[in-house]
C-alpha cells in the first residue's frame, strides 16, 4: 500500500497582484522554488518581469514540471523567450538551447538580456 503524505490546500494568487496590495513597486530578484508549478508563477507575475526586468533564481525538476503539464525544456526556452538569458546557477555556465533536459534536476540563474521599456 502506498504511504500517504500529509497535505494542505492553499490559496493560491497571482505575485502581482500581492505585490500591488502591498504597494511595493520595484522588484529586484525573484526566487522560485514550487515543486513544477514553475511556469504558473512565473506567468503570473508577467507585469513585474517587464516593469522591473529582475533577476530570477529558478529551480528546475523535469519530473516534477512533467507532472504539471510542462518540461524542463519548456520552462527554459519560456524563459529565453521572455528576455532572459539562462545560466546553470551552480557553475555559472550559459544553458546552450538545444540541449537536452529530460529527467534534470538543477538551478537556474535568469539575468535580463536587455532592459526593454
Amino acid at each position: 500500500e502506498l504511504e500517504r503524505f500529509p497535505f494542505r490546500e492553499v490559496r493560491v494568487r497571482r505575485l502581482d497582484e500581492i505585490l500591488q496590495e502591498a504597494g511595493i513597486g520595484h522588484v529586484d530578484v525573484i526566487k522560485i522554488d514550487v515543486e513544477g508549478f514553475e511556469m504558473e508563477v512565473l506567468k503570473g507575475c508577467m507585469d513585474v518581469l517587464e516593469r522591473d526586468h529582475p533577476l530570477l533564481f529558478v529551480e528546475v525538476d523535469d519530473e516534477n514540471l512533467r507532472d504539471n503539464g510542462s518540461s524542463a525544456g519548456e520552462l527554459l526556452a519560456w524563459l529565453r523567450g521572455s528576455g532572459y538569458a539562462t545560466h546553470d546557477a551552480e557553475r555559472d555556465v550559459p544553458l546552450e538551447e538545444g540541449l537536452e533536459f529530460a529527467h534534470c534536476h538543477f538551478d537556474v540563474l535568469c539575468r535580463p538580456v536587455s532592459q526593454r521599456s
